[in-house]
């Protein structure tokens, strides 16, 4: 994942933490988990073994 996907997909998640708040929706919660997994394996595809 590119360093402008991750910053993309954070502010992804941040959007929608903050629309889960406004609408009090906790069927919101799947998605921000979703998009936080694809930032965690994101990240790690990125890491170079040793």
């Amino acid at each position: 994942m590119s360093d402008a996907d991750v910053q993309r997909f954070k502010r992804l998640r941040e959007y929608l933490q903050a629309v889960r708040t406004v609408v009090d929706d906790p069927d919101l919660d799947q998605e921000i988990e979703l998009v936080s997994e694809l930032l965690e394996h994101g990240r790690a595809d990125q890491e170079v073994p040793r």
